[in-house]
């Protein structure tokens, strides 16, 4: 009946929006309207079965909160999904595919309280199937029409948006014309001329720390005060400083399945190019000098770059002083140092100290160690190598049964043929099905004796010295795979 659909359910509400431009109220105003749909329909709200992505488009299922919500639905911990409309789940017509398929086999309908669409009704999957193309249409229409705006802004020589350090843009009437920030482009200068003189990137940026320079103004989400060297390396490699503009250089595009976008060069005949003295910030001659000795830092033809050392705590160590992260750097594995990246490329953190990677990895993994080895630990994994001892033994006199269970039948069958050979029957099929089934009588019988012989054969607890080196050798068990351990010591230093 209508207004009690949702009567007695566990209902799972998702919702999400796409851009950090966008308003977070956006989430509690699609929270509060799936809240009055789910009371309309008889069913009751639970604020502790709200999924949610922030700021995360909707073309990939790599999302936290999706994730959580469709392994909540084959867990049986919801019964119903209600969300504001589908293209808040995917508007990518594969994947919405593979949520309506894992979804039916885990028994959970989908509910869009804006679009009507209800996947346990009759049709449901017809309306969710256009319902899901007409949101991949839409994205596909909003990135055309966008570039084709963008690409008009670049003929006419106007903003296209983020625009390099140097320059800012001004309102006109047809668009954001771009001109010269005169105090930032004497930054510019000062970089390109500290670099033409000898200067390193990373001695140039500690340099302007120092010097309390303002740096560029960063457009991600951990974006930390000051300059670094790739800042410093991205203005001395930018062409615009020339007064030579292009655009459309390059196009972004998502990897199929994930949020990671992928950068590919545009063919020539695509790139719009723009030359504009009055926006030259360099000159030629120190350009050139730049550019020259640029050339002479390059490898050898033919030499190639070594993959790079993977370290087992790379990316998890912090400075105790400013809490930047710590690199690691050096020639030789045995005379690798960590040290504060602030420290080291932006001259912002006093911590000069370094630390030797051998020594650390020691420390650290004897700490670890230390904490998680106790004798209650030792014990508990103990007791539970017990359990798994138990559950294979119990397990290994199941597959018995079942193994003897199977020959029994495939004798029996083996009998029935034998006897209709006796009765004259010697066709071809009757032949090749007795050979058939004395195959498999073999195989049955190979696998029964294994069994047989290691149920015979006597179960040892590892002791506690055996435990110890199986589970508690850190260094053993996580250099094997140095990047799984890594991740497994992230999930662990982080609580879980």
């Amino acid at each position: 009946m209508a207004g009690a659909r949702l009567s007695g359910k566990r209902i799972g509400v998702y919702a999400r929006f796409s851009s950090e431009k966008q308003s977070e109220s956006s989430i509690d105003d699609q929270v509060a309207k799936c809240r009055r749909f789910i009371e309309s329909e008889g069913g009751t709200f639970d604020d502790r079965l709200v999924f949610e992505d922030r700021a995360v488009s909707g073309a990939s299922l790599d999302r936290s909160g999706v994730r959580a919500l469709m392994l909540a639905a084959e867990r049986g911990v919801i019964d119903a999904i209600v969300t504001e409309d589908l293209s808040r789940v995917s508007r990518d017509s594969a994947d919405s595919a593979t949520v309506f398929k894992r979804l039916q086999f885990a028994g959970v309908r989908l509910l869009g309280v804006s679009d009507g669409v209800d996947t346990a009704d009759r049709g449901g999957k017809l309306s969710f199937g256009i319902r899901s193309l007409l949101s991949e249409v839409y994205i596909d229409d909003l990135r055309y029409k966008t570039q084709r705006g963008l690409e008009g802004q670049a003929r006419r020589g106007l903003s296209t948006g983020l625009l390099p350090f140097g320059y800012r843009s001004t309102q006109g009437r047809d668009g954001h014309a771009i001109e010269i920030d005169t105090r930032a482009a004497e930054i510019v200068v000062r970089i390109f001329a500290l670099f033409a003189d000898g200067w390193s990137q990373a001695r140039i940026a500690a340099r302007l720390n120092a010097d309390g320079v303002a740096p560029p103004r960063g457009n991600g989400r951990r974006r930390r005060e000051g300059w670094v060297s790739s800042g410093v390396r991205a203005i001395l490699k930018n062409e615009k400083y020339t007064g030579r503009w292009r655009w459309n250089l390059r196009e972004f595009r998502k990897s199929p399945g994930t949020n990671r976008r992928v950068s590919r060069m545009r063919p020539e005949s695509d790139v719009i190019e723009n030359d504009r003295p009055e926006l030259r910030i360099v000159d030629a001659g120190l350009w050139a000098s730049a550019d020259a000795r640029f050339a002479s830092q390059q490898r050898p033809a033919g030499s190639k770059r070594g993959r790079p050392a993977s370290y087992l705590f790379s990316g998890l160590l912090r400075c105790g002083e400013c809490g930047a992260q710590m690199n690691i750097q050096g020639g030789t594995p045995d005379h690798r140092y960590y040290y504060c990246y602030d420290a080291t490329k932006r001259g912002t953190c006093t911590n000069k100290l370094s630390l030797s990677e051998p020594l650390a990895r020691r420390l650290i993994l004897k700490g670890i160690h230390d904490a998680i080895a106790t004798p209650k630990a030792v014990e508990y994994v103990r007791r539970r190598v017990a359990e798994a001892l138990g559950d294979s033994s119990r397990g290994r006199e199941k597959e018995l049964r079942e193994r003897q269970q199977r020959l029994k039948r495939t004798e029996e069958r083996i009998q029935g043929l034998i006897a209709f050979i006796a009765d004259g029957d010697r066709s071809e099929y009757i032949v090749s099905a007795l050979r058939d089934l004395e195959t498999v009588a073999r195989s049955e019988k190979d696998g029964l004796r294994e069994l047989e012989r290691q149920a015979k054969a006597p179960v040892r607890l590892p002791n506690i010295a055996e435990i110890e080196r199986m589970v508690f050798d850190l260094d053993a068990r996580l250099g094997d795979d140095v990047d799984g351990g890594r991740e497994a010591l992230r999930r662990l230093l982080k609580g879980g």
